[in-house]
């Protein structure tokens, strides 16, 4: 998987990939998977594409809500 989503180009799926939605529950054929292959840093470390959009730092750092099966909330932990 990658932080990136480029505009124009293909996205492949390796077997990495779908095994990990495979361990969140879905359902996956890892024979159907892209082929893969190890990229190194310097790959990595280039700079980002015009039109490409950014998935990084999408972690939301807000309070959790614990919800009971009604939908109301019954505690916040606040981080």
């Amino acid at each position: 998987m990658t932080p990136i989503l480029n505009s124009g180009t293909s996205a492949p799926l390796s077997a990495i990939s779908a095994e990990s939605l495979a361990d969140m529950g879905y359902v996956v054929n890892s024979a159907q998977a892209d082929p893969f292959t190890l990229t190194l840093p310097a790959a990595a470390a280039a700079e980002t594409p015009a039109g490409s959009i950014l998935f990084e730092n999408d972690v939301f750092e807000g309070p959790i809500y614990i919800v009971d099966e009604n939908g109301r909330i019954i505690r916040v932990i606040r981080r």
